[in-house]
Formats: C-alpha cells, sequence, structure tokens
C-alpha cells in the first residue's frame, strides 16, 4: 500500500512538474515578443527570475544526466549572473572625450547635498536628471552657473526633466514637447552639432508605455545628426522599448547591464536606466543611490561617427 501511494505521489510531481515547466518555458518565450505585443516587455522585467523557473521545474522533469545538468545550472547562477549583468568592460579605450552623469533623482530627495558633491567631484560634460520636483529642483539651479546650457521640461505634474550641459547651444530650439518624458536640447560639441535626449518613459503595459513610446519615437527620428540619449525607460536593456529607441536615435546602448532601480524589492531589482551613444562604445559605471531608488550612471564616451 506504501508502495502505490509513494509511485502516486512521484505520478503527480511529475505532472505538476511538467505543467509548471510548460508555464514557466511559454512566459519565457514570451518575454521576447515585445515587437508582437508590449506585454512581452513586461514579461521581459522577470525573465531572469522565470529562467531560473525553467531550470528547477526542468531539473524535476528530466532524467539522468539532464536532471544534473540542469541541476548544476541553478546552482552556478546565482555567481554567473552578477559576471555577466555587472562587471564593467571597457568597449572602446581611452581617452575619452565626453562624460555623462545620469540620474533619476526620486522625487522626494532628502540627500541633494551628497548628490551635488558627487557632480562636483566628478565634473561630468552633461547632466541629465529625471524626476525634478519642487522641493529638489534648488539643486538643478545651484549646479547651473557651472554649466553653459541648462534647460527644463515640466510638462509633468510632479516632476520634471533638466539637463545641464557644458557645451553652448546651437540656434535649434528647445524640444519639450507636449507629449511627457522627453527633453532634448543641441549643443555644439567639439565634434559638431550634437543633439542631447533626456528620456523618461512610463511604466510598461498595461500602463501607458506603448503610447509614450509611440509619441516620443518619431520625434527622436526626425532630429538630424548625432544624438545622445540617456534617462529613466523603465524597461530593461533586453526590450523591444530599448531597441525602438536605439533605432529612433540611431545609438546603442553602453556599457554593461547594471540594476539601476532598487525602489521595490531587494530580490527585484531592475535595470532600467540607461544611456545610448553613437557606436555604443565607452564605460559605464554606476554612482551611488544618494537620496534616490535609482543608481546614477556616469558614461564615459567618445563620438564614433
Amino acid at each position: 500500500m506504501a508502495l502505490c501511494s509513494s509511485r502516486q505521489n512521484k505520478k503527480i510531481l511529475r505532472r505538476v512538474s511538467i505543467i509548471a515547466f510548460a508555464l514557466t518555458a511559454g512566459l519565457f518565450a514570451a518575454s521576447f515578443a515585445g515587437a508582437l505585443h508590449p506585454l512581452g516587455d513586461s514579461i521581459a522585467v522577470f525573465r531572469f527570475w522565470i529562467a531560473l523557473g525553467v531550470m528547477g521545474s526542468a531539473a524535476l522533469v528530466v532524467q539522468g544526466w539532464l536532471r544534473w545538468a540542469a541541476v548544476a545550472l541553478l546552482a552556478a547562477t546565482p555567481f554567473v549572473q552578477p559576471l555577466a549583468t555587472q562587471v564593467a568592460l571597457d568597449n572602446a579605450r581611452g581617452p575619452y572625450s565626453y562624460s555623462l552623469y545620469q540620474k533619476n533623482m526620486q522625487f522626494q530627495n532628502d540627500q541633494l547635498e551628497a548628490l551635488e558633491q558627487d557632480i562636483r567631484d566628478i565634473s561630468p560634460d552633461v547632466v541629465l536628471f529625471q524626476e525634478v520636483s519642487r522641493a529638489n529642483l534648488a539643486l538643478f539651479e545651484r549646479l547651473k552657473p557651472a554649466y553653459v546650457t541648462a534647460a527644463q521640461c515640466a510638462r509633468r505634474r510632479t516632476s520634471s526633466l533638466t539637463l545641464l550641459s557644458r557645451f553652448p547651444r546651437t540656434d535649434a530650439p528647445i524640444l519639450c514637447p507636449d507629449v511627457n518624458g522627453l527633453l532634448a536640447v543641441q549643443v555644439m560639441s567639439p565634434d559638431g552639432p550634437l543633439w542631447l535626449a533626456n528620456i523618461h518613459l512610463r511604466w510598461p503595459w498595461p500602463y501607458d508605455q506603448p503610447q509614450n513610446l509611440a509619441e516620443i519615437a518619431p520625434i527622436l527620428e526626425g532630429l538630424s545628426g548625432p544624438i545622445v540619449a540617456g534617462g529613466d525607460f523603465n524597461s530593461v536593456a533586453w526590450s523591444n522599448t530599448l531597441r525602438r529607441v536605439a533605432q529612433a536615435t540611431r545609438t546603442r546602448r553602453m556599457g554593461p547591464v547594471y540594476k539601476t532601480y532598487l525602489g521595490r524589492s531587494p530580490y527585484l531589482d531592475v535595470p532600467i536606466d540607461h544611456v545610448l551613444v553613437p557606436g555604443g562604445a565607452g564605460r559605464l559605471t554606476t554612482r551611488p543611490l544618494l537620496g534616490s531608488d535609482h543608481l546614477g550612471l556616469l558614461a564615459e564616451f567618445n563620438l564614433d561617427r
């Protein structure tokens, strides 16, 4: 009787494992379908954890050496994942001609002095801020005297986009369109006219990111000449949204994949802040939270045309 019960339990476990494997494998495949439906980009945020589910359920389904291979992959993941996503490898030789500091300030930031000191110590050529609220606008004002160009776009009620640059503006108008989430300024860099784009997209589907992207992409496509873009994209590096922005700006995303948003849970840190430059070459490193729920990014690069 006990033997029959044990066999029955094994059958039930195997069936449950097969269902779990089918579900996680289906979700993993769907995470690549952002070009077909924006739900794919939302699922892509969790691709790493879904992959763990695929391997874990596979270890229960398969037999023999395949099971041990799945178990080994699962056990190695905590060690391999940081190496694959967070080791900063240069893909271009220095020295670098340009530096850009990217930061979602968090509209309730209470460490503005520390953030200001970090920026002054680095002295970047370009500073991009998102979630600039009335409370933390003071930092933008204090930094303005150190920069030739300063621009603000306040289309959102709770926060603005701001941009600082050591390079002077060209005659092109500042772009702060009625659509939310874009501030673009053309400056005269040492290599000629250069568009700087500060982007803050809304949250992915089922929120308004698809519509937000559909409004912003044509504007970016209409900018002539080289573009450097940075911001809080609320999308992971491997999403269709990032590919669409890269296509529109004729750029490539810089550097390794850093988990920049740390605000929800220590188990759900996600890489949603990015810098895109022509060619994608350069060095990308992180900066501390400094009162925000986002890490800052420091991009150092040259303009490859």
